[in-house]
């Protein structure tokens, strides 16, 4: 399959063609399938952010709250981890400076 370039906003939980004006946008090079993917750690994440807010209105259930949290994270970490695999070499030191891993 062919590589297109996207920009990748992860704020906004969005892949684009071009890039979006304000906030940091991530360039990847990656197919279809690829770009379904991390389409669909966005859904995860969105799902996990949900199901943590259930958590947080519960008093004195901090060890749930931070199980969700704890989800949530490494969801983002997954697809911090995916955009830098697939990233052009800026994207790649945008990530780097960050500190992730």
């Amino acid at each position: 399959m062919n590589r297109h370039k996207y920009y990748v906003k992860i704020e906004e939980k969005e892949i684009r063609k071009e890039p979006l004006p304000d906030g940091t946008n991530y360039a990847i090079l990656a197919t279809e399938n690829e770009v379904q993917e991390i389409n669909n750690m966005f859904v995860n994440m969105e799902n996990e952010s949900k199901e943590a807010l259930k958590h947080i209105f519960k008093p004195f259930n901090e060890r749930s709250v931070d199980r969700e949290r704890n989800k949530y994270d490494r969801n983002l970490r997954t697809v911090y981890e995916r955009i830098y695999h697939l990233g052009t070499t800026e994207t790649k030191a945008k990530i780097r400076k960050l500190g992730l891993f």
